[in-house]
């Protein structure tokens, strides 16, 4: 979060912006102290009685929907006025400085692989290109290499589904559930998309841990996961 603070008015001439901030600081009421005002009465109390405050320090700070208005009364309380600011500027909206890749070479992405020939369904998330993560996953099932015995480990639950049931993967219709803005969100993301849409082929032992505080925002995690697939396009002449 940035704070931008503005020239502080009404000081004295004597009066700097720094000993000012550190009289704040202290808890010294002095920042509320005008030339020529009588700075016994608060400025929370000079709303209260119809005098129109006049405030020493003025800060920018984004805003937030439950934030913003509490910030700005505490703030309001020490004679510091309160603006908000927008992320949203003109200059973001005419300028795109990245250029959207493919959707096979997204990274980020939560994805999902269908089974042909029943229900199943398979959430999976990965932060590389989708294109790398499903060449693996195809790999697994063309060389029979679905499960690590050394490990004791599914490498591939797609794969693996098929090469148990006999069933077709359907290797040419994956799609992406939602591409995410940066690595950190993926956890949380699969988590959201494993315990509330109940993919078959996944093992919910190997799903990500995430806090149980999360719990209840899981659902809307999960919602906006289904409004719109988007289809990968990646295809495999193997399938």
């Amino acid at each position: 979060m940035v704070i931008c603070f503005s020239k502080p008015q009404n000081f004295r001439r004597s009066d700097t912006f720094a000993s000012s901030m550190a009289s704040l600081h202290n808890g010294s009421p002095r920042l509320w102290k005008k030339y020529g005002e009588d700075s016994s009465t608060p400025p929370d109390d000079r709303l209260l009685t119809g005098q129109t405050p006049i405030y020493s320090l003025s800060i920018s700070l984004p805003y937030h929907p439950s934030l913003s208005k509490p910030l700005k009364k505490i703030l309001g309380q020490h004679d510091i006025k309160v603006t908000h600011s927008s992320s949203t500027t003109l200059r973001n909206l005419l300028t795109k400085t990245k250029t959207t890749p493919p959707p096979d070479l997204t990274p980020n992405t939560i994805y999902e692989i269908s089974c042909l020939d029943c229900t199943s369904t398979y959430n999976g998330q990965t932060y590389r290109p989708l294109i790398h993560r499903m060449k693996e996953h195809e790999r697994c099932h063309r060389l029979n290499n679905a499960y690590d015995e050394t490990l004791d480990k599914v490498k591939s639950a797609p794969a693996h589904h098929s090469l148990t049931t006999g069933h077709r993967i359907a290797w040419n219709d994956i799609n992406i559930l939602k591409s995410l803005p940066s690595r950190a969100h993926l956890d949380l993301t699969e988590q959201a998309a494993i315990h509330i849409r109940n993919p078959f082929m996944n093992r919910t032992d190997s799903a990500p841990k995430c806090s149980s505080l999360w719990n209840p925002i899981l659902p809307k995690i999960a919602a906006t996961l289904m409004l719109k697939p988007t289809p990968s396009g990646i295809t495999f002449s193997s399938s």
